[in-house]
């Protein structure tokens, strides 16, 4: 009998154990995701429907299109949300109820966003995921598998990641530190959103004085721009494209950074930056950190065209430019309206959705375009000196 009892608590024991090691497995979903629109695409649900999300950690909230709305049978509330967008433009825009949103075997109930027709989200179809949700998760992004791994529990640090402290919040939105020199600055903004690398404002006097030494050495490149912001293009400003010897990132040095000194927008790093430089990046919001698996050698960035064609009242008219004497759309200026982009007038295109998606996702080295007169000008893409 002594015997038999000492076989059930034996069982018992390891049936408890087996029980605890369970309870204690990590579950971890994998998700597909694409770069194929700039942004970090993949599939979730909202109310049962499928939908392609945008992953956003520089917006507060999620933002619903009018597609998903109706594709989701997503509830429009009566109050409505004043909001500032990227290029500090304010609009009162509708809130929203989601009964229930899944992504990989999670689900939040009950959510409350946001619903505006941005152009390009609205277009390519996208619903703006925001750290409302985002931050309740932790989220590792493989950019040589293009798999998402997606936990409840922060991912644990490998061996060759470093570690990048999220130092605070704004808005909900994580910021980081960096540094020049002896010299640190706070509050850089991590923005899944912003489709570039590295992003500062023009209040920073050291950043302005290395620019300034670039350019008269001729490694730098200006070009007359707008933001695209939730309400549309901003006003435009001038960009100063230059690169940084030696910045540090949370003590981690970069060499040969490319940096933007943009006057209408706030420090920040972007998809790209985390596309080229690392094979993973985890964003690990149970415990504030970032890890990164840097790559062996950086991605090249991919040269952007000289200028940029917007649809405005039915017309072609330019709304981006390079200057200087390499440009090769300095015949033309802001708000000057074009014949033809590659041969096609506007009517050419079903609607001025097709065209900002076409426009957004060109990818081959030159665009021709017809002025009022006839007159062809070859739009070239740029590289550095």
């Amino acid at each position: 009998m002594i015997f038999k009892y000492t076989q059930i608590l034996t069982l018992l024991g390891i049936f408890f154990i087996l029980q605890k090691g369970q309870s204690q497995t990590v579950k971890i979903d994998t998700i597909p995701f694409t770069l194929d629109q700039k942004l970090l695409v993949f599939k979730g649900q909202i109310n049962n429907e499928e939908i392609a999300f945008a992953f956003d950690t520089g917006a507060q909230s999620g933002v619903a299109n009018s597609k998903n709305i109706e594709k989701a049978s997503i509830k429009i509330l009566k109050q409505g949300t004043n909001i500032s967008d990227a290029n500090n433009k304010t609009k009162r825009i509708s809130d929203i109820k989601i009964a229930n949103m899944t992504i990989g075997s999670y689900v939040f109930k009950d959510l409350k966003d946001h619903t505006a027709d941005m152009a390009f989200l609205h277009c390519a179809d996208l619903y703006l995921l925001g750290q409302n949700v985002i931050k309740k998760l932790n989220w590792k992004f493989d950019f040589d598998k293009m798999e998402l791994y997606v936990s409840k529990n922060p991912f644990e640090l490998a061996q060759n990641e470093i570690v990048w402290q999220i130092t605070s919040y704004k808005g909900n939105r994580p910021h980081i530190n960096y540094s020049l020199g002896s010299k640190t600055y706070k509050n850089l903004l991590v923005d899944t959103g912003f489709t570039g690398i590295f992003e500062l404002d023009s209040t920073n006097s050291e950043f302005l004085e290395i620019y300034s030494q670039k350019q008269k050495s001729g490694k730098s490149h200006e070009i007359i721009t707008s933001s695209m912001g939730l309400m549309g293009l901003g006003k435009p400003s001038l960009n100063r494209h230059f690169r940084i010897d030696s910045l540090f990132i949370n003590q981690t040095l970069f060499s040969d950074l490319p940096v933007v000194i943009n006057p209408s927008a706030e420090p920040k790093i972007g998809i790209y930056f985390f596309h080229n430089y690392c094979k993973t990046t985890t964003f690990n919001f149970s415990n504030n950190t970032i890890l990164l698996d840097l790559r062996p050698q950086k991605l090249d960035e991919k040269p952007l065209l000289d200028g940029r064609v917007s649809i405005q009242n039915g017309k072609f008219i330019i709304t981006a430019k390079a200057i200087g004497n390499n440009s090769s759309i300095k015949e033309l200026n802001i708000n000057d309206e074009i014949l033809t982009v590659n041969n096609k007038r506007v009517s050419d295109f079903k609607d001025e959705c097709e065209f900002i998606l076409w426009m957004h996702l060109f990818k081959e080295p030159e665009l021709t375009l017809e002025k009022l007169n006839g007159q062809k000008i070859i739009l070239k893409r740029w590289s550095w000196n």
